[in-house]
């Protein structure tokens, strides 16, 4: 199963993803997906994402469009990266099956795209000329779980789906700086102290508090957003296993409409486990 067979309908435009380990490689495994069926995606981040060019997710062609291109030129750059002020975003070369990667600059020393406030971004999300908009929201440092502070998530209002991403591969490690990005907040979230080991319990207290992996929802005005629990590194049996259980709670109690147990570093048939409400 791909993640765009649940995620890439008509009720499915502007995505944020916030939490942990695998944010960067769902978006652009969906951007691939969705640009295979012939819609143009927008790539972009209200924070801070890897900077393509250098990940290298997709086939990119490393050209930025605050440089000299002419315009007949562009069209036939279908991955490419624009840096710049996000009014000026050049939405009409971006066609069917194309990807827009957009940034409002680069951090070249840390090879991350700098990301645009959410008003910044409104007149891409209201002149609808990208079929789906990606949008990493969150940071964690490359940890698999995390949970917000005040400041966090940063995700426009604008989003309908809401994707939370946790790494399996957190499950039974400590609660500590070296696994989980603010394990102070984890805790009190989970009710455990620091150093205590990540259970199921844990994940399903961060995915049911108002103050953990879901709460842009919690405060989102007028309508609340779609909630896609995404369970990734699930590389074992096992684990495929434990991430159904967990999802199979979490969606069962509502705490989130759906969940995807994932294996993201499969390009083919990344999902193992779909879980629906």
């Amino acid at each position: 199963m791909k993640l765009s067979d649940t995620l890439c309908r008509d009720t499915c435009r502007i995505i944020s993803v916030v939490g942990g380990g695998g944010k960067t490689s769902a978006i652009f495994t969906l951007a691939r997906e969705a640009a295979a069926m012939g819609k143009s995606v927008l790539v972009t981040t209200t924070t801070a994402m890897f900077n393509p060019v250098e990940f290298n997710p997709l086939e990119f062609n490393p050209v930025e469009f605050n440089t000299d291109i002419p315009p007949e030129k562009k069209k036939h750059f279908y991955n490419r990266l624009y840096t710049g002020p996000a009014t000026a975003l050049p939405t009409e070369t971006c066609g069917p099956g194309g990807i827009l990667v957009a940034a409002a600059g680069i951090n070249r020393k840390k090879k991350k795209l700098i990301g645009y406030p959410p008003k910044d971004l409104r007149t891409a999300f209201t002149a609808q000329a990208f079929d789906l908009v990606l949008i990493e929201a969150d940071g964690a440092r490359m940890r698999p779980v995390k949970a917000p502070a005040e400041h966090e998530p940063v995700v426009p209002q604008e989003t309908d789906t809401l994707i939370g991403c946790i790494g399996l591969d957190c499950l039974d490690r400590p609660i500590d700086d070296t696994h989980v990005h603010r394990p102070a907040l984890l805790a009190k979230i989970s009710g455990q102290t620091v150093g205590d080991p990540v259970t199921a319990q844990t994940l399903i207290r961060l995915a049911a508090s108002e103050q953990g992996l879901f709460k842009p929802v919690h405060q989102a005005t007028p309508a609340p957003m779609k909630r896609v629990l995404l369970l990734n590194k699930a590389d074992s049996r096992q684990l495929i296993l434990r991430g159904k259980g967990l999802g199979e709670t979490i969606v069962g109690a509502g705490w989130a409409d759906q969940c995807l147990v994932t294996r993201l570093n499969e390009t083919q048939m990344p999902v193992k486990a779909h879980i629906a409400g």
